[in-house]
């Protein structure tokens, strides 16, 4: 599904895989989902993700979507996926645009 119906790129509207995507904004310079994008930025599936760690592609998925939120999950969980992304600091993958709570 494309974020933008004006998209022309081959990514299918993928924003996290836009290579005019940067720094977690895509090029309409709205904010897109960290972990989707330092996934892709990783060159790695949902499914490769969830393979390496142990967690369910569902669980992944809904992170990326936004239905559950990266600064919410246990601790294990986010450092299995920094592990699996190589993510030495895992604020990298908090979602800024989140109030701490």
């Amino acid at each position: 599904m494309k974020r933008y119906p004006d998209c022309q790129f081959e990514h299918g509207g993928d924003c996290a895989a836009c290579s005019c995507s940067s720094y977690g904004k895509d090029c309409h310079g709205a904010p897109t989902n960290q972990l989707a994008y330092m996934r892709t930025r990783a060159g790695m599936t949902q499914q490769q993700i969830a393979k390496k760690t142990g967690l369910t592609i569902t669980y992944i998925s809904k992170l990326e979507t936004g239905d559950r939120t990266i600064n919410n999950v246990r601790l294990s969980s986010a450092v299995k996926i920094a592990d699996a992304l190589g993510i030495t600091d895992l604020r990298m993958m908090m979602d800024s645009s989140q109030e701490d709570e």
